[in-house]
């Protein structure tokens, strides 16, 4: 049991933490639709884009190889090895990095054509590029901070940074009327200070401060094969944007980027659920009822996920006309497909267990570029004619085929009962009632809100008579949650 405590733990103070982040950022939508045009929103979420694919380039798989090197090297008592794999992490990134963010410094005006058409935005693409830069030397103390099960220290850290972004923003949008600029310096001031908290005292306390090329070729060798599967990954869920803006209109860029917003509702369980499941799959690994225990966090997951999905979908549309004005409107269709297709990234991390406890990697990288390649192909055929409608769908499929793909692959290596009937009758259940809330839209805000409650009550009705949620399931789930909070 105490591994599935440590997990209703750690994904209760991270779901708690990405909860209180998406609150504070989520209170920037009315700010930044109220002094940003579509088209500006438009501008705001392709330079976002920049920053997810250089934050892949910056990365290069580091991440995960810190996260793995500390689990080899954390029995040495002197803890040379340790310090050695953070310092050498450390001085690879600020050099490395420090030519990317110069080469994009000199290249900015054609990035910028590039991106938006528009090279006198060339200032922006340099405060993304040391964004990203300052983000990357973060690396290792964060990654430290979840391998080390330090969740609370992450999440203070987190929250903190979106809360002084929050206060930045109003300053730079509001009052100085700064626009898209004052949104990135924001984002870049804050990294700046992320790395000086966080970063500076774990360099100060090491006793072996050294530089080993063996232990960077290591890690390189571990991280890099990570690379193509978190590019796919990137393509998958942002490319969209880009094609929207070449294909359609900077203003849809805008509406798209505002769905996804309100759709991240559904990233935050799906985060704080992948970085407490992610590190304690491997404890579980060594179980002897590890396949059991896999299968019951598997409908769990699905019935956590399906249930955000509804809420988001049956409730996404009337808040974000409440906290936007009319020129957004639109985008509140495509919300549910949005929730969708995260929901189903959230389940691909269920079924890449079976790869990530055996180490038979090799399989994600086919489905991963697989899927990647569908996704573009698709995007370039209905984004014309459906926009972002078109776009979410292809997103949404997108994942299908990923969870259908890493399940097989997994599946081959380290077979898994999952229960199925329940977790398809959930999935069935949500997909019901979602496609009837967007059937009858009754007009004005109390008819919608009413609506949305029946279908609500609805669908955890149909939970409980499939025996998806059971008494017995909920008692476990609470003994779990109280058992979680007092071993913290």
């Amino acid at each position: 049991m105490k591994p599935l405590r440590d997990l209703a733990r750690h994904t209760l103070v991270y779901g708690l933490g990405n909860v209180v982040v998406s609150a504070l950022s989520f209170t920037l939508i009315p700010i930044y639709t109220r002094y940003l045009t579509t088209a500006e929103f438009g501008v705001l979420g392709l330079f976002l884009l920049l920053h997810g694919v250089l934050t892949l380039f910056f990365d290069l798989g580091l991440t995960n190889s810190v996260g793995r090197f500390f689990f080899d090297y954390r029995s040495d008592p002197t803890q040379q090895r340790l310090d050695e794999m953070v310092a050498t992490t450390q001085v690879f990134l600020l050099l490395y990095g420090g030519l990317l963010t110069v080469a994009l410094y000199f290249f900015a005006p054609g990035v910028s054509r590039l991106l938006v058409d528009d090279p006198s935005r060339a200032p922006l693409v340099r405060i993304v590029a040391v964004t990203v830069l300052l983000e990357a030397l973060a690396i290792p103390s964060l990654t430290l901070f979840r391998v080390q099960e330090r969740s609370f220290l992450w999440v203070a850290v987190t929250t903190i940074r979106v809360a002084v972004t929050l206060g930045l923003n109003i300053c730079f949008v509001v009052v100085a009327e700064l626009g898209v600029m004052g949104i990135l310096l924001s984002t870049c001031i804050t990294a700046a200070a992320v790395v000086v908290v966080t970063a500076s005292p774990l360099i100060a306390r090491m006793r072996h401060f050294a530089v080993r090329a063996s232990v960077l070729a290591e890690m390189l060798r571990f991280g890099l094969p990570f690379f193509p599967v978190l590019l796919g990954v990137w393509v998958i869920d942002f490319s969209d944007r880009y094609l929207l803006q070449l294909l359609r209109s900077p203003e849809e860029v805008g509406l798209y980027t505002v769905a996804y917003k309100f759709g991240q509702v559904m990233l935050v369980f799906v985060t704080a659920f992948g970085m407490g499941w992610t590190p304690l799959r491997y404890r579980i690994y060594e179980r002897f009822d590890a396949r059991e225990t896999y299968a019951r966090v598997a409908t769990a997951a699905a019935a956590v996920f399906a249930t955000v999905l509804v809420v988001l979908s049956l409730f996404g549309d009337l808040v974000l006309r409440i906290a936007t004005t009319p020129a957004y409107f639109p985008a509140g269709r495509v919300i549910p497909v949005v929730g969708l297709a995260y929901a189903l990234y959230g389940f691909h991390l269920i079924t890449t267990t079976g790869m990530g406890v055996t180490k038979k990697t090799t399989g994600l990288t086919v489905v991963v570029v697989g899927t990647a390649t569908f996704n573009l192909v698709a995007n370039m055929l209905w984004i014309p004619r459906f926009g972002m409608m078109g776009a979410a769908t292809t997103t949404a499929l997108a994942y299908v085929l990923l969870v259908w793909g890493t399940l097989r692959y997994s599946q081959r290596h380290y077979a898994i009962a999952y229960d199925w009937p329940r977790i398809g009758w959930t999935a069935l259940a949500a997909l019901g009632v979602i496609f009837l809330s967007q059937a009858v839209r009754p007009e004005g805000l109390w008819g919608g809100i009413l609506l949305s409650l029946l279908l609500l009550a609805a669908f955890l009705s149909a939970l409980v008579a499939g025996g998806v949620l059971r008494a017995s399931d909920a008692r476990a789930a609470h003994r779990l949650m109280q058992a979680g909070l007092r071993s913290s």
